[in-house]
């Protein structure tokens, strides 16, 4: 697009005809090129003052620099930006990308995911924050955690995208043993 009025106008264009309009937001990291993290530099990572970013990654298969949601600065941060998108831009709601790193717990082999209370209220506040805003907002996560926490959370209102790939492709070549596709059932 070449200005945000093309934007707008693509949007609105999608709406006249019933169609929904989600963005893709990553707020599970960033990389060393961007301002936020250049901002609190050590010279190889982001030092252990900056308000946005943890020092060490929090999980095992990090990429970038990831965000320390239990930062205010963070969290003011993601709610100002996913207001801006709604309210001025007229997205019908969002897709947050790897929100299982929205916490400061590392454990089990891939990260967080052990069920844990303080990443599920951070994420309640994220789409609270969205829903004062569009009561009608979508809400995805893709969360990879326990079944427990995408249970709690797809009870509070939010949809799940739990990555079905490898069970449906195995449905899809025969092998039913591996196929169990009863999580995509919403």
């Amino acid at each position: 697009f070449r200005s945000t009025e093309q934007l707008k106008t693509v949007i609105d264009e999608c709406h006249a005809r019933g169609i929904a309009v989600i963005l893709d937001m990553v707020f599970n990291h960033a990389f060393g090129q961007s301002p936020m993290v250049r901002m609190y530099w050590d010279g190889s990572r982001p030092a252990p003052n900056s308000p946005w970013f943890n020092q060490e990654p929090t999980h095992d298969f990090n990429v970038g620099f990831d965000y320390n949601h239990e930062s205010p600065h963070t969290r003011q941060y993601v709610k100002d930006i996913l207001e801006r998108w709604i309210a001025e831009y007229r997205f019908d709601g969002f897709r947050m990308d790897l929100t299982k790193d929205f916490t400061q717990n590392v454990g089990g082999d891939f990260g967080a995911w052990a069920y844990d209370g303080t990443r599920i209220a951070i994420l309640k506040d994220y789409a609270d924050h969205v829903w004062s805003v569009d009561p009608d907002a979508y809400f995805i996560c893709e969360h990879f955690a326990q079944n427990s926490e995408e249970r709690e959370l797809a009870e509070y209102g939010m949809m799940i995208w739990g990555n079905m790939n490898h069970p449906y492709r195995d449905g899809i070549m025969g092998w039913v043993n591996n196929s169990d596709v009863t999580w995509g059932l919403y």
